[in-house]
């Protein structure tokens, strides 16, 4: 599995690794009709090391309470909200893990996060957690109700 980028100044700008890379979606058009499919080309040994990059960085660490990285999984929950599927959330995390490498490469410089911001985006997934535990203790609770409910009956 090759996915190397060689070097980054033959690229313009980002979008040209994500293609590159087979992130971004590739124009189909005929007459008045365009549409945009998915890139089936592209290196894709490099497009899997951003798929395996994005799923690493949404998933819980270790623990279970806090993400990998709390930017991503805030920025994936905000894609599922706005209605897209779990993949095309992920594809957008790649997309922008891309954005990220391409600005690390051309600058030579480490990439380093908002620290408030990481905290803001670790502080929200612990509420939505807990919110989704109280949901699920609340909907056992009725399971059980409705269960001594018709043992009774």
């Amino acid at each position: 599995m090759t996915f190397t980028i060689g070097n980054i100044t033959r690229f313009q700008n980002s979008g040209k690794l994500a293609k590159y890379a087979g992130i971004a979606p590739i124009e189909k058009s005929s007459g008045g009709t365009e549409k945009q499919l998915k890139n089936e080309f592209g290196n894709r040994g490099l497009n899997s090391m951003f798929y395996s990059l994005a799923c690493r960085s949404i998933c819980a660490g270790r623990n279970g309470n806090t993400p990998t990285n709390p930017i991503f999984k805030e920025y994936y929950q905000k894609k599922i909200n706005q209605g897209k599927t779990k993949h095309q959330a992920i594809v957008c995390i790649m997309r922008r893990t891309c954005n990220i490498i391409y600005g690390m490469l051309r600058e030579e410089k480490e990439y380093q996060p908002p620290k408030q911001l990481i905290e803001q985006c670790r502080n929200s997934f612990r509420e939505r957690k807990q919110q989704e535990e109280e949901k699920r203790k609340l909907k056992q609770e009725k399971k059980e109700k409705y269960k001594k409910k018709n043992t009774n009956s």
